[in-house]
C-alpha cells in the first residue's frame, strides 16, 4: 500500500473532499509560472488556490478562460516546488490539501515508533574467529537485537533468542560451520519522504498495520478541519454539504482519536507475540 493510498483514507475519515478535479494539459517544470489545464475553467478566480500531484499548492494570479491557462505562484504555503508531467490532477480549492494530510500522515508514523511499533528486520553478520563472536557493527538503525541463528542456508546449527543492543557479545557455544549468521533486530519505523513511497517495504510496517498512518493523521488533522466547516455552516448561503458534518465536530475527534489508538494497541500486541522480550 503506498503513502498516497493511507493519504486518500485519511481524506475520507475526514469527510471526504468534493472539489473540482482537473488535469495539466502540459508538463510544468520548475519556474513555469503559466499552468495549461485540459478542462474548462469556469467559475475560477484570482486568489483561488490548486493543488498539485497532492503535493505543490499554487495562488492563482490571473485566469485565461478561453486558452484554459492562469498565472500561478508556485510553491505557495510552505510547498515546494516540483516538476510535474502532462496529466497530473489538479484540485481546484480543495476544502482538504493533500499536502497538509501527507505532512501529518509523516507525523503519524514518528507517533508509532514512540507508541510501541517497530520495523522487524535481518541482517547478515559475520563471525569473528579470533575474538569468537559476531561482528554486527555496520549493522544500521537498530533499536535493539532480538536473535541470532547460525545456518549454512540448508540446516540450522544453532539459535540464540535475547534482547540486547550489541550483538558483537554474543558467543556461540561451539564453531559455528560457516562464518555468516543473520541476526534478527528491531528498528524504528522510517517516515516517508514521497507519497509513491511503500508502508511496508520503505516504512517498515506490517500488512495488518497500514491503516494506521492515515487514522492518526485524521485524528490530528481533525480540530482544524471542523473549525473550518463550522465556519462554513455559519454561512448557511455558501454552505456545501461536502463541508457539513452530520455529527458533532468534538464527538467525531474523540472517536477517531479512540480508533487511532485502539489499533496501536492490537498491533502492539500483534508485534509482541511474534517477538516477546527475550533475555540472554
Amino acid at each position: 500500500m503506498a503513502v498516497r493510498d493511507a493519504v486518500e483514507e485519511a481524506v475520507q475519515h475526514l469527510g471526504g473532499d468534493n472539489s473540482q478535479v482537473n488535469r495539466l494539459a502540459a508538463g510544468a517544470g520548475v519556474g513555469v509560472e503559466q499552468l495549461t489545464f485540459e478542462f474548462e475553467l469556469a467559475g475560477l478566480q484570482p486568489g483561488a488556490e490548486i493543488e498539485l500531484g497532492g503535493s505543490e499548492r499554487v495562488y492563482v494570479l490571473s485566469v485565461y478562460e478561453g486558452t484554459k491557462t492562469v498565472d500561478a505562484l508556485r510553491g505557495y504555503a510552505g510547498t515546494s516546488e516540483v516538476a510535474h508531467l502532462s496529466g497530473t490532477v489538479a484540485r481546484v480549492a480543495p476544502t482538504i490539501f493533500r499536502s497538509e494530510v501527507f505532512a501529518e500522515v509523516k507525523n503519524a508514523v514518528r507517533r508509532l515508533s514512540s507508541l510501541g511499533l517497530f520495523r522487524v528486520a535481518e541482517a547478515g553478520v559475520s563471525f569473528d574467529w579470533p575474538s569468537w563472536r559476531f561482528d554486527a557493527s555496520a549493522v544500521q538503525d537498530v533499536d535493539s537485537f532480538y536473535a541470532l541463528l547460525v545456518s549454512d542456508g540448508v540446516q540450522e546449527f544453532e539459535r540464540f533468542d535475547f534482547s540486547v543492543h550489541d550483538v558483537s557479545s554474543i558467543r556461540p557455544h561451539f564453531a559455528p560451520p560457516t562464518s555468516d549468521a543473520v541476526v534478527t533486530y528491531r528498528a524504528r519505523l522510517t517516515a516517508p519522504s514521497s507519497l509513491s513511497d511503500d508502508l511496508v517495504a520503505d516504512v517498515g510496517l506490517s500488512d495488518t498495520a497500514v491503516d494506521l498512518p492515515g487514522l492518526g493523521a485524521a485524528a490530528r488533522m481533525w480540530p482544524k478541519v471542523a473549525g473550518q466547516r463550522s465556519q462554513v455552516r455559519s454561512h448557511s448561503g455558501h454552505r456545501r454539504p461536502d463541508a457539513v458534518t452530520p455529527m458533532d465536530p468534538m464527538r467525531q475527534g474523540q472517536l477517531l482519536n479512540e480508533m487511532f489508538l485502539t489499533r496501536v494497541n492490537e498491533e502492539t500486541m500483534r508485534l509482541r507475540r511474534k517477538m516477546p522480550l527475550r533475555t540472554s
